[in-house]
């Protein structure tokens, strides 16, 4: 293939690959927009969250839901303490990552969060009343948050083909022939897309 220059780009995680982050407000600052096409729509920035959710995929969370998993009562676990902190200590701006706590999804939510105070270092942080009371409302609405979790998803298809479709115009911008061709299962990742890239020798500026 003389005269012709290929490349191949494995779509991975957008958060980690393609974004570089403000410390202090995880505003996406490069990633999005990269083809003049896309900078010229009124929505223009990516941020954290949004790219954050095109690295998850739907047919994953399909499959917890169709075997009733126990760990889909965490997405509420997680939410409620965190929303309990930030009313009980709206000084703190911004809650850690709480990290992996055995069995989580078989504890009730006053152990859980018990556990998860300690390893954010804020142990004590809560009452045992502000604790007890947010367990009552867990075992009401943890389902709730499932339902939304999982509209919350459906969207993240969207965003992943949003961000494909742009690193392509960007290279069809430069003169690059282009095509985004799915490699395997997205039950494995989501990033199961290869942007291949193929430019000839004419258009390679020195």
């Amino acid at each position: 293939m003389n005269g012709i220059h290929s490349g191949l780009w494995k779509s991975d995680c957008n958060k980690v690959v393609t974004a570089l982050l403000s410390s202090s407000d995880q505003t996406a600052v490069v990633s999005y927009p990269m083809s003049r096409f896309a900078a010229c729509q009124p929505t223009q920035q990516a941020s954290f969250d949004l790219l954050e959710l095109a690295c998850h995929a739907k047919e994953i969370y399909l499959k917890k839901l169709q075997e009733n998993d126990a760990k889909l009562k965490l997405h509420c676990y997680r939410a409620l303490l965190e929303r309990l902190l930030k009313d009980s200590h709206p000084e703190l701006t911004k809650v850690g990552k709480i990290g992996q706590i055995k069995h989580a999804e078989h504890l009730p939510f006053t152990q859980y969060a018990t556990l998860a105070l300690q390893k954010l270092g804020l142990d004590g942080a809560l009452s045992a009343d502000q604790l007890s009371a947010a367990s009552t409302e867990c075992a009401d609405t943890w389902k709730q948050v499932v339902a939304f979790y999982g509209l919350r998803l459906l969207l993240a298809p969207i965003v992943e083909s949003l961000l494909l479709c742009d690193r392509m115009m960007f290279l069809q911008e430069q003169g690059i022939c282009c095509d985004s061709v799915p490699v395997f299962d997205p039950v494995l990742s989501p990033r199961n897309h290869v942007l291949i890239a193929v430019k000839h020798q004419d258009n390679v500026t020195s």
